[in-house]
């Protein structure tokens, strides 16, 4: 259901946020999914400190990116939850010290569900991943991995200031 809302052009719901209390907002939320250790690493930009996004989607995507950390980040291992304001996008990180992805399951990992090799066996259907594109897509933006075996993983959600209303009037805040 979650993937299909994010889908639905009527579902967004656009909003002046935040970057810094959105940040804030998602590191609460993650801190309950694990007892590993969670540093906020948050790259302020006072001159631009406002998205123009729905709140719910962008949070529900950190959220599982923050998951997804946590269920394959060993005991005393770190993850790390970012943002920081760029001249033409924002960006929301997830970084962990995991095991890594192999680049042939990166080239997969977002589809609906798709599983990297290493979390065969693991509980979840695989559609996390499938669901954080959509909502990037949703907000005209993208979502990246950057990983390899050994190194862990870094998603980053790139969500551009300006969010295309469904009667096509745009918003810049």
């Amino acid at each position: 259901m979650a993937l299909a809302k994010a889908r639905r052009p009527d579902a967004l719901r656009p909003e002046d946020l935040s970057l810094s209390e959105l940040i804030e907002e998602v590191y609460v939320k993650a801190a309950a999914l694990a007892e590993r250790r969670r540093l906020l690493d948050f790259a302020e930009d006072r001159h631009r400190d406002t998205l123009h996004a729905d709140r719910q989607l962008p949070t529900q995507a950190v959220i599982q990116l923050a998951q997804n950390a946590a269920q394959h980040t060993e005991e005393h291992g770190r993850i790390w939850i970012g943002g920081r304001a760029g001249a033409d996008m924002v960006k929301l990180w997830v970084k962990d010290t995991g095991p890594g992805i192999r680049l042939t399951d990166q080239q997969h990992l977002f589809e609906r569900f798709t599983r990297a090799e290493a979390s065969r066996g693991r509980t979840g259907a695989g559609l996390g991943l499938a669901i954080v594109k959509a909502i990037a897509e949703a907000h005209h933006g993208e979502i990246r991995v950057d990983s390899a075996p050994g190194r862990g993983a870094t998603f980053t959600l790139r969500i551009p200031y300006v969010t295309h209303a469904l009667n096509g009037a745009s918003h810049k805040p």
